[in-house]
C-alpha cells in the first residue's frame, strides 16, 4: 500500500469517527439537555391558574389563587422558579405595586 493510500485511509476514517461523534452529540443536546436560560415545563394549569409578572424586576410567579384590594396583589400559595426547577410555597406573598411596579396577571389556558 502506498502512502499517499494511507494518509487517504486515516483521512477518511477521522472523517467518518467526526461525523458520528458530531451526530451523537447533537442528539445528546437536543433530546437530554435542556438549554441554559430555557424555561422548565409549568406545573399543570389546574394547580396553578393564573401567571404572575412583576414587570420592573422581570419575576415569573404562577398562582392558583389571589385577591386584589387597592395596589396590593395577595397569592395564596404560589410557585415560583429557584434554581431552574419550579418551587410551590404554600405561605401568603402580598406583592404591592407602589413597591414593586407594575404587576400584569392572566389566566393560564
Amino acid at each position: 500500500m502506498s502512502i499517499l493510500k494511507k494518509i487517504l485511509l486515516v483521512l477518511v476514517t477521522l472523517i467518518i469517527l467526526s461525523g458520528i461523534i458530531w451526530v451523537g452529540l447533537s442528539i445528546y443536546v437536543n433530546f437530554f439537555r435542556q438549554p441554559e436560560g430555557a424555561l422548565p415545563d409549568m406545573p399543570d394549569s389546574s394547580k396553578a391558574a393564573y401567571i404572575v409578572l412583576i414587570k420592573n424586576t422581570g419575576n415569573l410567579l404562577l398562582t392558583d389563587e389571589y385577591k386584589k384590594q387597592g395596589d396590593i396583589y395577595i397569592l395564596q400559595g404560589y410557585w415560583e422558579l429557584v434554581e431552574g426547577k419550579w418551587r410551590f410555597r404554600k405561605t401568603e406573598l402580598k406583592l404591592n405595586e407602589g413597591i414593586f411596579g407594575k404587576i400584569e396577571i392572566e389566566r393560564r389556558e
